[in-house]
C-alpha cells in the first residue's frame, strides 16, 4: 500500500489569530518538508455573516506525502494510533481515503494529538500495492499497527 496524496486543512474562525492557526497547521509537517508547503486561503462567510478562512495545502509529490504520513503516524501517541487502527471503518471512505483529525491547539504547541472538534483535518489518499485500487481495511490497519510496534 502507498499514499498518493494528502490534503491538510484547518478553519480559522473570526475570533482566532490567523498567524497562530497557520503556525498550528505548519507544525503538523516534518521540518524536512515545511519549506515545500504552500498554503492557500479560502475566504468564506459563516451562518451569522462572520468571516471564516480555510487554510489548505495539498501534497502530491510522493516523497512529501510519504514523509508527511510517516511523521503523522510516528508522532501520534499510542492511544490515538490504537483508536485509528480499531475504528478504520469510520476513518476511511469507499475510495480509500484515510481521515484523521488533529487538535488545533496542540498542533500550535508542536504536538500531534487526535481531536474531533475544530480540528486540523487530514485526508490521505491510499492505494493498494498495484496503485490502482483502494487498500483493504486490514492492510491499512497493519500499517498503523506497525507504527504502534515501533514505539
Amino acid at each position: 500500500m502507498r499514499a498518493l496524496s494528502a490534503e491538510i486543512s484547518v478553519i480559522v474562525h473570526a475570533t482566532e489569530d490567523p498567524a497562530k492557526v497557520s503556525q498550528a497547521l505548519k507544525n503538523v509537517f516534518p521540518n524536512t518538508i515545511s519549506d515545500d508547503i504552500k498554503l492557500t486561503t479560502q475566504h468564506l462567510e459563516g451562518h451569522h455573516g462572520n468571516p471564516i478562512k480555510v487554510l489548505k495545502t495539498n501534497l502530491t509529490k510522493r516523497k512529501l506525502v510519504d514523509q508527511f504520513l510517516s511523521h503523522l503516524l510516528t508522532n501520534l501517541n499510542a492511544d490515538d494510533l490504537k483508536t485509528v487502527a480499531n475504528s478504520l471503518e469510520s476513518h476511511m471512505d469507499e475510495e480509500g481515503n484515510l481521515f484523521v483529525r488533529l487538535d488545533k491547539q496542540a498542533a500550535y504547541m508542536g504536538e500531534i494529538r487526535s481531536k474531533q472538534e475544530d480540528p486540523v483535518r487530514i485526508k490521505i489518499k491510499l492505494v493498494d500495492e498495484v496503485g490502482k485500487g483502494k487498500p483493504s481495511i486490514d492492510s491499512v490497519r497493519k500499517m498503523v499497527e506497525d507504527y504502534e510496534k515501533v514505539r
